[in-house]
């Protein structure tokens, strides 16, 4: 063996050697963090482990917060849980799946022991009318449970809507195209706001292309199937911010680009 190989190999194995040492040196080094890491990583273990079996962590307060109706069983859902295994997200799913007039629930989870739980219901819009019998229903056409006299007094009444032939069951969407159109005028008028101190109080939809909505009960608003834009909407505030002026008016008619609007003859 020459002298040239003999020093080329012997560089190579020193080569080696030297990234041995190297790596022997950084687990030298690290090896401290490592230690705390593991040592970190078994005290959050042991702690989520006493959180999760330690009774101070399960609940004994439930506040329930806009469902005195549905209020028990709530408080019964969640009561003696352990907070560790209650988990929000499905919680209020629950509620919103077993409760079909509940549209949205807000749930705190307050440690030790205490839940709170805000409960939004489905708001009522209007009342319908079927083969006799009145039922609220909010602005997707559900039909909710029936409210008291002095609550429906301010809500407008859907008249037509049993031309479609529909079957009302309460916790459940009407499907009738008439209601799905007085329901859309009914947010079309509240997104404008020009009525000022008047208000809608009902809407006739017997006739799909030429709804009729009344102010006050007593001025009609004639629809079609337009819509109330923002320059419609300028000239219905003019109109309507005028209480003298609705008393001598006979209808409004939005049927054309213009509004029209009929004085009462003297």
């Amino acid at each position: 063996m020459s002298f040239k190989i003999f020093l080329k190999k012997y560089s190579k194995i020193k080569r080696k050697a030297s990234k041995r040492n190297n790596i022997f040196l950084f687990i030298l080094k690290i090896s401290p963090v490592l230690v705390i890491i593991i040592a970190l990583s078994f005290s959050v273990f042991a702690f989520l482990s006493y959180i999760a079996g330690a009774p101070v962590f399960i609940i004994k307060d439930v506040n329930v917060i806009g469902a005195p109706d549905i209020k028990e069983n709530i408080v019964s859902y969640f009561l003696g849980r352990h907070q560790a295994r209650v988990s929000l997200k499905t919680s209020a799913a629950i509620i919103r799946g077993e409760n079909p007039q509940v549209k949205y629930v807000d749930i705190k989870r307050i440690l030790p022991d205490k839940i709170i739980v805000e409960v939004y219901k489905k708001r009522p819009v209007a009342l319908i009318s079927i083969s006799g019998k009145t039922y609220p229903v909010n602005d997707s056409g559900f039909v909710l449970k029936q409210i008291s006299k002095d609550a429906a007094k301010f809500l407008p009444q859907l008249t037509g809507i049993e031309m479609d032939n529909v079957s009302i069951i309460q916790n459940e969407i009407v499907d009738s195209k008439r209601l799905r159109r007085a329901l859309s005028i009914l947010r079309n008028i509240a997104s404008h706001n020009f009525l000022g101190n008047h208000t809608i109080t009902g809407i006739k939809i017997r006739d799909f292309k030429n709804p009729v909505a009344f102010v006050d009960g007593t001025v009609p608003l004639y629809f079609g199937l337009n819509n109330i834009n923002n320059e419609t909407s300028m000239v219905l505030k003019e109109i309507f911010s005028k209480i003298e002026d609705i008393k001598n008016i006979e209808y409004v008619d939005l049927r054309s680009r213009n509004v029209f609007v009929k004085r009462k003859t003297l």
